[in-house]
């Protein structure tokens, strides 16, 4: 037979043979990707109801009964505990103001293992779930110094949380005074915070816990634009 009828038969039979492995292979590899996909959902979506319940206890255990925070260490303080409460949170992976890998700076709250054995720097936290803090509190605190912290939020918050490729990460605001009802640069503060953090920090979501008269809070969630689960509840 002609060497280039062989080579015809031969080049035929590979690619069926190519063929057949990728129909077979495949639908293997979509089923896994899919799995893997619709647990990392799940996982995601099991931490941000968690993080809700903890903040509504927050609001009740705490702020509704009138214990008066003056930074941010309170707050933080009082998330550890109702954490460290909450049935289905691995207690040995919950961290504050600690480092997470392969970025700079600290962060507020930090859930995830810790790496032991980083390829750079120190021991660090593999962040599931990562939260940055601001709070306004009711007392002690000046216009400017209310001021400085809100473009904190800006400059250094969002930016910080833009630079993590997580599930779920959140900004969380205690606002005590009522001070984003008022404006920034011609826009209501909160609205403001909330398109910056599109921009910048697209990925994660926006609670804010803010007094609406003398003796009650509500808490606001804006989710991510992709998400569409933006909601405000007691």
């Amino acid at each position: 037979m002609d060497i280039g009828v062989n080579f015809f038969y031969i080049y035929a039979i590979s690619v069926v043979l190519m063929l057949l492995s990728f129909l077979f292979f495949f639908p293997q590899l979509f089923k896994a990707r899919f799995i893997i996909n619709m647990m990392s959902l799940a996982r995601k979506m099991d931490m941000l109801e968690t993080f809700k319940i903890i903040l509504k206890r927050f609001k009740e255990e705490g702020l509704m009964m009138g214990y008066e925070m003056l930074l941010e260490a309170d707050a933080c303080g009082w998330l550890f505990h109702l954490l460290l409460m909450q049935p289905g949170i691995n207690k040995k992976e919950i961290h504050l103001d600690t480092r997470v890998c392969e970025t700079r700076g600290r962060f507020d709250l930090v859930i995830g293992p810790i790496n032991k054995t980083p390829m750079r720097g120190r021991p660090c936290v593999n962040p599931r779930f990562v939260v940055e803090v601001k709070l306004f509190p009711r007392i002690g605190f000046t216009g400017q110094q209310y001021k400085k912290r809100y473009e904190r939020i800006i400059n250094e918050d969002l930016p910080k949380l833009g630079k993590l490729d997580l599930p779920v990460s959140a900004s969380l605001i205690i606002d005590g005074c009522r001070y984003l009802e008022g404006t920034y640069e011609g826009c209501n503060r909160y609205d403001y915070l909330v398109k910056i953090r599109n921009k910048i920090a697209p990925k994660a979501h926006i609670f804010m816990i803010h007094l609406i008269d003398d003796d009650n809070w509500r808490i606001d969630h804006k989710a991510p634009e992709t998400d569409k689960k933006s909601s405000k509840y007691q």
